[in-house]
């Protein structure tokens, strides 16, 4: 199989369209440069390496748009956002909320988190995100939990340097635990106030949505 056809089967894995390859690039740019002249095989080749380089380039960012995240088993919330992605006009904001007595809340809450932000970024590239923990679960975020909740900070992480999302935790809820702002990494804001947040948020035309909320 010639060099031309393996990178069409490849991109094929992430869904180009047929013809890609022979409208972009012709036969004629992978065949060395003896096959150009009519030159036997014996003839000193040099292969097209700036075609190839080219093609590279595009094939990366293929790849990367094909690891799309896994939708979650449980996503009671998804309607809210397919209905915020539908709008031709994206809202003011976005904020999402948890509340939750279980510290240990967010090894399932926050894979949700993630998928629903990935929907709204790509719906509304320019959609400010503002999630908001005031509950148990953000004990899960202080750097003395780093070890044991490792892959909840990789993706609360995730959410606020890869998707530019504002990701905030009650001050008022974390003194009455003992926690303040120096208890936590630094891609974790904390705020006052959830409820005065809350309800600043929402006079500024900010779409709420609660995440599994159990109090």
């Amino acid at each position: 199989m010639c060099i031309r056809d393996r990178y069409a089967r490849y991109m094929n894995r992430f869904f180009v369209p047929a013809g890609f390859i022979d409208s972009c690039f012709p036969a004629s740019a992978f065949m060395d440069r003896g096959q150009r002249q009519g030159g036997s095989e014996t003839e000193a080749t040099q292969p097209a390496f700036p075609t190839l380089v080219f093609l590279l380039l595009i094939l990366l960012p293929c790849s990367v748009v094909a690891e799309e995240l896994v939708k979650p088993d449980e996503t009671p919330e998804l309607e809210e956002v397919l209905y915020i992605t539908r709008q031709s006009e994206q809202p003011e904001g976005v904020l999402m909320h948890t509340r939750e007595y279980d510290e240990s809340a967010f090894y399932w809450v926050a894979p949700r988190l993630e998928y629903y932000v990935s929907l709204l970024r790509e719906a509304h590239p320019a959609l400010p995100l503002v999630i908001l923990s005031h509950g148990d679960e953000m004990a899960a975020l202080t750097t003395a939990n780093s070890s044991k909740y490792r892959e909840v900070q990789q993706i609360i992480r995730r959410l606020v340097e890869t998707y530019d999302v504002d990701f905030q935790v009650c001050g008022r809820f974390a003194a009455i635990n003992n926690l303040d702002e120096s208890d936590f990494p630094d891609f974790v804001h904390m705020i006052p106030s959830a409820p005065t947040a809350l309800a600043d948020y929402r006079d500024l035309g900010y779409e709420i949505i609660s995440i599994e909320l159990t109090w």
